[in-house]
């Protein structure tokens, strides 16, 4: 085990150069006139570092610049044992107090602001081969406050203070356990974050499927509005455009190219069924054929019917030959 011997400095330029060389590149500054930093770092098998870090205001970030420049990767685990700290990452913003664990990407953008005269945390470096994680999961935990009510939180508080304890002796192979007990555990604990997310997810997937059902069920309907159809679900109509827009969608742009795409095919049926121009705009929910022409025409660029016939043409052109 190597042992980094402890490292104090009153300038937050010295503090840059320190992190910088034993966590990962960052760029540093300080939130008033007078700064202090101190760090251990002790190396428990190559691949995991465990670093002790006090420290006054100040703020951290890791541009993409730099993640160009210096390609670690990995996560770092940080457990708050006093003050507070904010981490953001991936468009997330999360606080830590006392207590809380926070995972942050060593790969991808970051900013770590510390607002508190002193703070003490303790931070983990997983390189990728221990972190238990696969790069999407560690995407979707970054910057997310870990507090002691999600499950295994508290086994991996304890594993990290142990690791960090001056106590801790390692034999020939207890740095490689410890790394992958950290490893296994932490992964336990984003499982733990997760479920309840994926279960909230599937139901809500569930539900955008139903609403997509009834408007395709309901698409002659031209007087059909979104509050009917929240009413049919027992849901409110903020929760109906809700499910849409985690689609990056809307109720009334879902129905608009269902009723085109079934204009489209009764108009290719039209020498079978003679249905009219009039006959399948009603059948498409369009409350008449002028508001129809219309509307296929912005969509598709031509109006309906020189639409098939432009359809037809290469099946008579294969049928010629």
């Amino acid at each position: 085990m190597t042992i980094v011997d402890t490292v104090s400095v009153t300038d937050v330029s010295d503090w840059q150069r320190t992190t910088s060389r034993l966590l990962f590149p960052l760029r540093c500054r300080a939130r008033g006139p007078a700064f202090s930093g101190r760090i251990t770092q002790r190396e428990i098998t190559p691949g995991m570092r465990v670093s002790r870090i006090e420290t006054g205001p100040f703020v951290a970030e890791r541009p993409a610049s730099l993640i160009a420049e210096d390609a670690a990767d990995g996560v770092l685990v940080a457990l708050q044992l006093s003050g507070e700290s904010t981490l953001r990452q991936r468009g997330r913003e999360a606080t830590a107090r006392a207590g809380t664990v926070m995972i942050c990407e060593a790969g991808t953008p970051s900013r770590y602001e510390v607002r508190e005269s002193v703070q003490t945390i303790i931070t983990l470096y997983l390189a990728p081969a221990y972190s238990g994680l696969s790069g999407r999961l560690a995407a979707r935990v970054s910057a997310v406050p870990i507090d002691m009510t999600v499950p295994g939180q508290v086994a991996l508080q304890s594993l990290i203070s142990g690791i960090d304890s001056p106590e801790l002796t390692l034999g020939p192979d207890t740095g490689e356990s410890l790394a992958r007990a950290a490893s296994e555990l932490l992964a336990a604990v984003v499982r733990g974050i997760l479920a309840p997310h994926d279960q909230v997810r599937q139901r809500r997937s569930a539900q955008l499927s139903e609403l997509r059902l009834s408007l395709r069920e309901q698409l002659g309907d031209a007087e059909l509005t979104v509050d009917q159809l929240a009413a049919q679900h027992f849901l409110s109509v903020r929760q109906v455009h809700t499910l849409f827009s985690e689609e990056s969608d809307t109720p009334a742009a879902y129905l608009r190219r269902t009723r085109l795409a079934h204009a489209e095919r009764l108009l290719l049926l039209r020498e079978h069924s003679g249905m009219t121009v009039s006959a399948i705009s009603q059948a498409s929910g369009y409350s008449d054929s002028a508001a129809f022409i219309r509307a296929f025409t912005r969509e598709r660029g031509t109006s309906p019917a020189r639409w098939a016939e432009l359809r037809k043409e290469p099946a008579r052109e294969r049928s010629a030959q």
